[in-house]
């Protein structure tokens, strides 16, 4: 493949990122209003979300407190642990998959969801290794 830049990047992540082919599915891009709530089962593919306008809470199974975000703020979950995001720490929390299958998206493609109140976007993301001749992370670390 012809790189489209001249630089060479031989720092440990450049390297982990050379050998492991990653992908990303876009799980869901939203717009929600409060309050509003979503949990996320445990899956086993890193995760991500980005926040891309408002603020919520995450709550990550294990953790012993919600952490806020907000608008810029990119959260990675490199296990896939179950977690959940909402509006405010006490609202409610329904699975995403059941959210996702009884509202339909809107002509963007996008997931909106909650009340009235204010809003957030947001994206949330899976990565996963492709592990049809290339090394997961783990093994391109531990060689």
């Amino acid at each position: 493949m012809r790189l489209l830049n001249e630089h060479r990047y031989d720092d440990p992540v450049s390297q982990i990122l050379r050998i492991v082919r990653i992908r990303s599915t876009v799980y869901c891009r939203s717009r929600m209003s409060a309050p509003w709530g979503f949990g996320v089962a445990v899956h086993g593919h890193p995760a991500f979300h980005v926040v891309t306008s408002g603020r919520c809470w995450l709550e990550v199974d294990g953790a012993p407190d919600q952490l806020r975000l907000e608008a810029g703020d990119l959260v990675v979950l490199p296990t896939g642990r179950r977690h959940w995001m909402r509006d405010d720490p006490r609202s409610p929390a329904p699975e995403l998959d059941e959210i996702l299958a009884a509202t339909p998206l809107d002509a963007h493609r996008r997931l909106r969801y909650g009340g009235s109140g204010n809003r957030i976007a947001a994206h949330c993301d899976r990565l996963l290794t492709m592990r049809d001749g290339a090394m997961t992370a783990h093994q391109a670390v531990t060689g």
